[in-house]
């Protein structure tokens, strides 16, 4: 497979994937300072025809800072010592972020509280007062 399987339906092609590999500074010892090993995922993702606009919208509030001034999105992963499983790391969190802003967004039904639940709340409140005027001073009456 060549590229990134998010679903079914949607596969981002390798030719958009950008990888950077560097040396990392994770677990290792001395061999750390001879093996590169941390990977950098870079994917333009404003503009993409892949996604609409609406999922583009989720995505970048999903990422944060991880969403660059140019649109595109970085990913690093230096958490194994191996190459192979931190591009596997980076392609994986990229495709859980995509189906995660694909799904759509289920509006809150506002509810109201329960008659039970209103009337708990007051007579906790009565009983919270009622300690609380217990505690002052008494009034000397003259």
């Amino acid at each position: 497979m060549d590229g990134i399987a998010i679903n079914s339906n949607l596969l981002i092609p390798e030719t958009q994937l950008e990888w950077i590999i560097a040396r990392s500074s994770g677990p290792g010892g001395q061999n750390v300072n001879k093996v590169n090993s941390k990977v950098t995922l870079r994917w333009q993702a404003e503009g993409n025809p892949l996604l609409d606009d609406r999922t583009q919208q989720r995505l970048r509030a999903l990422v944060g800072s991880r969403w660059l001034q140019d649109g595109s999105i970085l990913i690093t992963s230096q958490t194994s010592r191996d190459q192979a499983t931190n591009k596997r790391l980076c392609k994986e969190r990229l495709r859980q972020w995509i189906l995660q802003a694909m799904q759509p967004v289920i509006p809150r039904r506002p509810t109201r509280p329960t008659h039970g639940s209103v009337r708990r709340r007051l007579q906790n409140k009565q009983r919270q007062a009622d300690k609380k005027s217990g505690r002052s001073t008494p009034r000397w009456e003259g």
